[in-house]
C-alpha cells in the first residue's frame, strides 16, 4: 500500500505539530467541530498572544492557511488534538499520494504524424511594425539619472 503523505508534507506536518503543542486550545461547541486556539504568552517576547477561531467541520480557521493551502494549519492542529481527532482525515485529497498517482494512471495519447498537424489551417502572417522597431545599429541612449557623483 502506497503512503499516504509525502515526505516533504511529512515534514511540513511534523513542524506544524511541533509548533501547535504550546497552543491552548479552548471548546466553543458541544460537537468538538469550533474551538477557539490561543498562543501561551511568553515572558519578555514582546507582542500579545492572538487568539484564531477554528471549525474543524468546515475546515476553516481565521489564520487562513487551513483555507488556502487545504491542509491544517497548526491551530487546527491544536484543535484536533485537544478533541482526540487525527488531523490527517482534514487533508484535502490533493495531497494524498494515490490521488497523485491516479493521474498517471492513464495513458497519453501518441502525437501523430507531423503532416496532419497543421491541417488545411491558413495561419495570418504577422510582421513586426518598422514605426516601432529599434534601430540596432545605433546604441541605446542612457536613461539613467545621473547624480553629484557623476559631476567631475
Amino acid at each position: 500500500m502506497l503512503d499516504k503523505f509525502s515526505s516533504k508534507d511529512s515534514k511540513r506536518d511534523s513542524t506544524l505539530v511541533v509548533k501547535s503543542n504550546g497552543l491552548y486550545v479552548l471548546h466553543m461547541s458541544r460537537s468538538d467541530t469550533i474551538f477557539r486556539v490561543s498562543e501561551i504568552p511568553l515572558l519578555l517576547q514582546g507582542y500579545d498572544p492572538t487568539s484564531y477561531h477554528v471549525n474543524l467541520e468546515e475546515k476553516w480557521c481565521d489564520c487562513g492557511y487551513f483555507q488556502a493551502l487545504k491542509s491544517p494549519c497548526q491551530h487546527a492542529i491544536a484543535a484536533c488534538s485537544n478533541s482526540r481527532r487525527d488531523y490527517k482525515n482534514l487533508v484535502d485529497l490533493v495531497y494524498i499520494i494515490h490521488s497523485v498517482c491516479k493521474v498517471y494512471e492513464m495513458e497519453f495519447p501518441t502525437i501523430g504524424s507531423e503532416t496532419k498537424w497543421h491541417g488545411n489551417q491558413i495561419w495570418p502572417t504577422i510582421l513586426p511594425d518598422p514605426q516601432i522597431c529599434r534601430n540596432k545599429s545605433v546604441r541605446p541612449t542612457s536613461t539613467r539619472i545621473h547624480n553629484a557623483m557623476d559631476m567631475p
